[in-house]
């Protein structure tokens, strides 16, 4: 008879003990407490014996989690009443670790990972069709270290309960499991782990709960000093079960301690699978709060909140948010209505800054690209070091550098752009990152590789850091220093990329600390079983979250788990029924929030232990339907934080201003504040993600193909009146272009976008085409007008010094584009006369007609839609001054305005539509923009602060998101409720002193 389980009603009833005799299971109820742990404490100090002192060190306790084992030492030491000597309080993965008597070393998570990458590694060179066997199909190498992983995470996972893939596989040959098994695939998973397992042996090494399996069959367990194991927890695996079982055989007590008397189908003071699965514990409708939605959750806690006696502190309440998204939901909606809410932790160690650098710099040495250079350089601890050497704008020139050539990998031969203030450079910024990360690209073995990145952290590594980062940096450190201590024969063959994605791996098991740490404590399931809380609040109790749903697993289906006793959708059920039970019977209170859809709007279920397993239609009913749902916008919350961020950015001091291109007018007219953000301080922002040439790159691509044509049509007499001729030199003038301005290897969609441009262009011959049989010759290509400066002259960026100055250089110069290949430059007049501002600007083509005698000023235009002049004035005035003041600029240099035709050369993106739209403005209406001009510059030069600059508020400003942002397009907030909402709301409820 012995280990049968021996119920104890009272707190604890003494059995006789006798060292080395076998010894009944005891199960014994837990004091009336709503805390579990302070029940224990109070258990354990009454069972103690009497004396001056408590001493538990002869004691163990296994409890579910890591609050637990704080709590209970936490209570113990309070409530004790004199001083006391705590027991071990174990997790049940430290209970084997701390009880057995190990043959070999365990192995870690990275060994088994290598052994099985290196067992699939040699299998995929020496006998394919085993890893097609599993995979279904023929490896590539950048699937084996995913595959390993999965694969030693099923050994482990087998092992856990006693058994082996090698014997799963046997019983599954034997038509065991179905004829449905698939023998195939898990006689090749065993030959891998077979082979695994003996590359792990060779070094002393083997899956930690195989060492302890043969360790609780041999009797090999440290129980020295032991005389009492209690145990609290809800489902203990196979093999922890195997290790109570062997201490009750050498006569230590286990002694098993549950929530309350009486509870019925135990098996060893554990709930029995089959039975507690359909056990639905009585909860109360009352207790059962319906929302529309995930969003509307916050009414959950403010209903449960108001229903409690005031004043209620923090710690007296716990949620339990099952969604993932619910605490951040809790946190923008509960905080700033003065009602703080701790966030449990939501990241991991492969979420901070020393993880993504190293993931930054395999992508790069992998892959040598554009995009891959602007992640590495992105990084935070990379700028700062760049800026530490002096490369102040590494980003931006590098992204300019993409926008302008489209370039895709930077280990080719790459173009010398002529302007790098405006186009860019990456040279510097090469020669920067090569030498850092020469070490690593240069290692040969596993060890060198881990080494060198080790110490590129603590080159990069900033001496201050916040307390998650630099909780995540060590956790990846950790991690490079434990995979360096493996075997070299497990990291022989390992590539740079899967020493970085084990490293990120084994960071991904240390939370980091959430920065709200103070209010109410929101946490998971699992931990709402043993917190402290009288009152339980759980959130998002809907069918797949509790009970959790079933996993989905190609290996080992759900019946296979079952059958193997492995997790199974049964068990879990199980499990959540005995906490849900125990949360009902110790709790003052536990309210439950169901919310009716996802935030897809998909419908959500209830959870089935809310239906219960009574009147189950009238509760149904009840808990589904459109009726008697709560709202946030029932609650009547005052937001007790504003923030002091203004929309847009404040300037500190106002740069002189001397000149203004033509296009920026169109910029001011539009809004003040952003010219002055991008037309004088040219505070752009640059997209440094670029996979394709930006719209003015691709402009300026058309632009020079358009020039080089132009340049070759002004040496002819005759203009060239024939479509066929006219797209023919276009096409080798775009050739020309491309072969000098980008380099050899291009973003899939730049490629893309040179069709684009011949597209363009040959739709653009048939347009000239029939302009120069009406009579027109272009006279003056690129004819641009330059305000005096005294910038340096551009040269091409090859250091640091070089590099910055090219940068400084641009910072207050005003562009029309880029620059072209061969302009004729006149000096750019004074508008209005000597006391106004510098007029600059470039007219891509002037034309005569020798019949008419009028001349023509045009401008291209590539947008996507066909641009026509009449958009530049609307029923409400002049917007755009770009024509009106090109009479201004070629007047200057005796080019007469009376008569002169303006107008814009469109090539959309559709080329049926590329024409030449001439402006039908009158002389009137080119005087009045004149005046609309003069009131500008007038303006300009009055400024004397950046307040004078005031946004307009008036969309569109841009269609960058960014930009609109700053000025509040697009930001929604919680719109304040009407006259007649507040007044239905009456008298606004107390929540946690809140009003």
């Amino acid at each position: 008879m012995y280990g049968a389980t021996v119920r104890s009603r009272s707190r604890f009833r003494r059995v006789r003990e006798i060292p080395g005799f076998p010894m009944p299971r005891l199960v014994t109820p837990l004091p009336a407490d709503p805390s579990l742990t302070r029940a224990l404490s109070r258990h354990l100090i009454a069972s103690a014996p009497t004396g001056a002192f408590i001493d538990l060190t002869d004691t163990i306790v296994i409890v579910p989690a890591s609050r637990a084992q704080s709590s209970l030492a936490h209570h113990l030491q309070e409530m004790a009443g004199r001083p006391v000597l705590l027991p071990t309080i174990l997790t049940p993965g430290r209970s084997l670790s701390q009880l057995i008597v190990p043959d070999r070393t365990a192995a870690s998570d990275a060994a088994i990972t290598l052994a099985c990458l290196r067992a699939l590694t040699e299998f995929a060179e020496q006998s394919p069709p085993v890893v097609a066997a599993i995979l279904g199909h023929t490896a590539t190498s950048a699937e084996l270290l995913s595959l390993a992983s999965r694969i030693g995470q099923l050994a482990q996972e087998l092992s856990r309960a006693g058994l082996t893939v090698a014997a799963v596989c046997d019983r599954g040959a034997a038509c065991e499991f179905g004829e449905f098994f698939p023998s195939s695939v898990w006689s090749a998973l065993a030959s891998v782990i077979d082979r695994a397992t003996a590359e792990l042996a060779l070094h002393g090494l083997d899956l930690p709960h195989a060492i302890s399996a043969r360790a609780i069959d041999a009797g090999r367990l440290a129980t020295t000093g032991l005389r009492r194991v209690v145990v609290l927890l809800a489902d203990p695996d196979p093999m922890e079960r195997r290790l109570l079982d062997a201490l009750a055989e050498r006569g230590i007590t286990v002694e098993v301690v549950v929530h309350d008397q009486d509870l019925p189908d135990l098996e060893g003071g554990f709930p029995a699978h089959a039975a507690w699965s359909a056990t639905r514990p009585p909860i109360s409708l009352d207790r059962i709060v319906r929302v529309a939605g995930l969003d509307d959750q916050p009414a959950v806690v403010l209903h449960a909140l108001d229903a409690l006696e005031q004043p209620i502190s923090a710690d007296s309440i716990a949620i339990a948010a099952l969604a993932p998204t619910d605490p951040a939901i809790l946190s923008r909606t509960l905080s700033p209505a003065g009602i703080p809410v701790a966030l449990p932790p939501t990241r991991t160690g492969d979420q901070g800054s020393a993880a993504l650098l190293l993931r930054a710099v395999s992508a790069w040495l992998a892959e040598p690209t554009a995009f891959n250079l602007g992640t590495l350089i992105r990084h935070p601890w990379m700028e700062r070091h760049l800026h530490t050497l002096g490369l102040h704008a590494a980003l931006r020139q590098l992204t300019l550098f993409v926008a302008s050539t489209g370039v895709r990998r930077l280990d080719e031969a790459l173009v010398t752009l002529p302007k790098p203030s405006h186009d860019g450079a990456v040279e510097p910024v090469l020669a920067v990152v090569g030498p850092l990360l020469n070490s690593i690209a240069a290692a040969s073995t596993g060890h060198e590789r881990l080494l060198a990145l080790h110490a590129l952290l603590n080159t990069l590594h900033p001496s201050h850091a916040p307390l998650g980062d630099a909780t995540a940096s060590g956790a990846v450190a950790r991690a490079i220093l434990a995979l360096s201590e493996l075997p070299s024969s497990l990291l022989a063959g390992c590539t740079l990329s899967q020493l970085v994605e084990l490293i990120v791996t084994g960071a991904a098991s240390t939370d980091l600390p959430s920065d709200e740490r103070v209010g109410i404590e929101c946490m998971g399931w699992l931990e709402a079983g043993v917190c402290d809380a009288p009152h339980v609040i759980v959130l998002s109790a809907n069918d797949g979250l509790l009970p959790e749903a079933a996993a989905v697993d190609p290996w080992l289906p759900d019946s296979l788990r079952q059958t193997l006793g492995l997790p199974c959708a049964r068990a879990r059920r199980a499990r959540d029924a005995w906490m849900l039970d125990g949360l009902v019977k110790r709790k003052a209170s536990v309210w439950f929030g169901v919310p009716a859809t996802n935030s897809d709007g998909e419908p959500l279920r209830p959870s089935r232990f809310l239906i219960g397993s009574t009147n189950q239609a009238e509760r149904t009913l009840a808990l589904t339907g459109d009726h008697n749902r709560s709202s946030l916008a029932d609650w009547a919350l005052e937001t007790k934080a504003v923030s002091g961020l203004t929309m847009y950015p404040a300037v500190p001091e106002l740069p002189h201003i001397t000149r203004m291109s033509v296009t920026q007018f169109e910029t001011y007219i539009r809004c003040p504040y952003e010219y002055l953000r991008a037309g004088v301080l040219k505070a752009d922002r640059r997209d440094d993600l670029q996979l394709e040439l930006n719209p003015m790159a691709f402009g300026n691509l058309v632009h020079a193909a358009l020039q080089e044509w132009g340049k070759r049509e002004l040496g002819r007499t005759e203009p060239t009146t024939d479509p066929k001729v006219i797209a023919q030199e276009l096409d080798e003038a775009l050739n020309g272009v491309l072969k000098q301005r980008l380099p050899a290897s291009l973003q899939g969609t730049v490629v893309v976008q040179v069709r684009m441009a011949r597209e363009r262009l040959a739709a653009f011959a048939r347009v000239q085409a029939k302009w120069a049989q009406d009579g027109w010759t272009i006279k003056h290509v690129e004819l641009a007008f330059e305000a005096p400066r005294a910038d340096r002259p551009d040269r091409q960026a090859t250091t640091a010094e070089d590099f910055n100055s090219a940068v400084n250089a641009s910072d207050l110069v005003d562009d029309d584009g880029a620059p072209p290949l061969d302009s004729r430059q006149h000096a750019a007049p004074m508008f209005p006369d000597e006391n106004g501002l510098y007029i600059s600007g470039r007219i891509d083509r002037v034309d005569f007609n020798g019949r008419t005698g009028q001349w023509a000023a045009l401008d291209y235009k590539t947008s996507s839609e066909p641009s026509d002049p009449k958009d530049h004035r609307t029923r409400s005035g002049w917007v755009n001054l770009q024509l009106p003041l090109y009479r201004e600029l070629l007047a200057t240099i005796d080019i007469p305005r009376d008569g002169m035709q303006l107008g814009l050369i469109a090539l959309p993106a559709q080329p049926d539509l590329a024409q030449i739209k001439v402006a039908d403005w009158s002389t009137d209406q080119l005087d009045e923009a004149i005046e609309v001009a003069r009131s500008i510059v007038a303006l300009v030069k009055a400024a004397r602060t950046p307040a004078d600059f005031a946004p307009s508020g008036k969309p569109p400003l841009s269609d960058d998101p960014l930009v609109q942002a700053m000025h509040g397009i697009g930001i929604r907030g919680i719109a304040p409720l009407s006259p007649r909402e507040a007044d239905a709301a009456s008298v606004p409820a107390t929540v946690g002193g809140a009003a």
